[in-house]
């Protein structure tokens, strides 16, 4: 899989393919007119060191995954085939408690399921954490393992997972933690999924569609890695992305949006580049709790000795129902 560039051209989806391509059906993200075809993958550059939500150090040089699985509700039967698949191939028994993704149906909602994976999220909280390294960075795919011989079931990993519920679990018998590997790039789950609700995105899918070239002359991409819990489809909107620079700051800026019947929490995150791709900073997450009907501000200052020398920058953003 090669590395996704930046860019200063904008295409166009459709809607479809928009929600499919970025793992957003079931996140019922919607990209505001300002930003149209926004795919939302996390780009393959390296990130810096930075201070984690849980305040703990991230190392130099975390490699982004290059995918994650999308899950699409409409297409989506509830059948729990995809754990059943996850649980015989990585522990040779069929327990959906051992399964990396998890499957949830509404039934007093009409019956929509949606699936809880890994969302690879490009601040690797959980790889931060951990004391003894067992959760690490896989050299080919990116994404965030757990080697099973390292890991001392001390659950630190669990609790710095920005999602909710964790997408890391916990497996009592052999005390050990375990999560999403992308299978090394080819997921089981998406191979035997009956229905074809679920699919592997990479960063070469995404090209150069979710990009946006401010007036500053900063090019902002966003890394849309999926929701945190379920936000009902069309009713949470991103909008107005700028950027702001003066003679000793960078700061990205723009609004976040609600019809959501519930208030929700918005976890963003930035990382700024120069014109080589190379990393200047990455931010700590910032959350926003947003209430329904309500348009919530929200900024991020990279404060720099050389704001001319930030060329690009980089926008996660992930929502979700608060907890409880």
């Amino acid at each position: 899989m090669k590395e996704a560039s930046y860019s200063d051209e904008k295409t166009s989806l459709s809607r479809r393919s928009f929600l499919t391509g970025a793992g957003l059906a079931a996140g019922g993200i919607v990209v505001g007119s300002m930003m149209p075809g926004l795919t939302g993958i996390a780009l393959a550059d390296d990130a810096t060191s930075a201070t984690s939500s849980t305040g703990t150090q991230i190392f130099d040089g975390v490699k982004l995954s290059e995918g994650h699985i999308v899950h699409d509700p409409d297409l989506c039967a509830g059948c729990r085939e995809c754990e059943i698949v996850c649980s015989l191939n990585k522990w040779g028994v069929v327990n959906p408690e051992l399964s990396n993704i998890r499957i949830h149906t509404d039934i007093l909602g009409g019956y929509i399921s949606e699936a809880y994976a890994c969302k690879q999220c490009a601040g690797a909280e959980c790889v931060a954490v951990c004391p003894t390294k067992a959760n690490h960075v896989d050299e080919t795919t990116g994404a965030r393992v757990i080697d099973p011989t390292l890991c001392t079931g001390c659950k630190l990993c669990m609790e710095a997972c920005p999602c909710t519920p964790s997408r890391i679990h916990y497996n009592a018998a052999q005390n050990i933690c375990f999560k999403c590997d992308l299978c090394g790039g080819e997921p089981k789950c998406v191979a035997y999924c009956p229905a074809g609700a679920l699919s592997s995105s990479w960063v070469e899918a995404a090209a150069d569609a979710n990009t946006i070239k401010t007036a500053s002359g900063i090019v902002v991409r966003l890394a849309i890695t999926g929701a945190v819990m379920s936000v009902a489809s069309d009713s949470v909107t991103v909008s107005g992305i700028d950027t702001k620079v003066d003679s000793g700051s960078v700061t990205v800026l723009g609004n976040i949006a609600s019809t959501y019947t519930q208030p929700f929490t918005a976890k963003i995150k930035a990382s700024y580049f120069n014109s080589d791709g190379d990393t200047l900073n990455f931010s700590q997450r910032l959350e926003l709790e947003v209430d329904t009907g309500q348009t919530v501000p929200f900024e991020d200052v990279f404060e720099t000795t050389a704001p001319k020398d930030v060329k690009k920058i980089r926008l996660e953003i992930m929502c979700g129902k608060i907890a409880g």
